[in-house]
């Protein structure tokens, strides 16, 4: 493992494009990379600029490939045991699973201060203040709901 003092440096990859993304009456090709499998296929045959495939060369070293960029391994947290099993250990950062609700994001906010565990995803809680209008609605709406004095109320009575 790096040392966390030094910056790990990666090898930089080109971006895989399909080709003929972007070309004239193709909108409905997208520019998300595919193996090609034409026949005859210029970047399949390794043809020059027509751009690269991905290919085992553009791997990184052992040393540095699943670290991030402060030293540490990312390690994705779902629950609260999960992330518990983290205190204590060095060289390792906490990151959120995508589908953890805000409450369950808080909660776990809150032990990983405890217990002083870096999280890359970090939540940050809001709390939304009221809107202005709504404590007078409420107050007029409690108003009303009060039973009128006798002298208040119309007198409507067929005769």
């Amino acid at each position: 493992m790096v040392k966390s003092a030094k910056k790990v440096v990666k090898r930089k990859v080109p971006t895989f494009k399909r080709p003929n993304y972007g070309a004239k009456g193709r909108s409905r090709v997208k520019n998300t990379w595919r193996s090609q499998r034409g026949n005859d296929n210029h970047m399949r045959a390794k043809k020059k600029n027509v751009g690269v495939m991905p290919m085992i060369g553009f791997k990184n070293s052992e040393e540095v490939r699943f670290l991030r960029q402060d030293g540490t391994v990312e390690f994705v947290v779902h629950n609260r045991g999960e992330l518990e099993g983290l205190a204590g250990k060095e060289g390792i950062t906490a990151k959120f699973a995508h589908d953890l609700s805000r409450r369950t994001r808080m909660e776990l906010q809150k032990v990983a201060d405890e217990k002083k565990i870096r999280v890359s995803n970090s939540f940050k809680a809001e709390v939304k203040p009221k809107a202005a209008g709504t404590e007078a609605k409420q107050n007029a709406a409690q108003a009303d709901a009060k039973p009128k004095p006798e002298s208040q109320k119309s007198n409507n009575v067929k005769g």
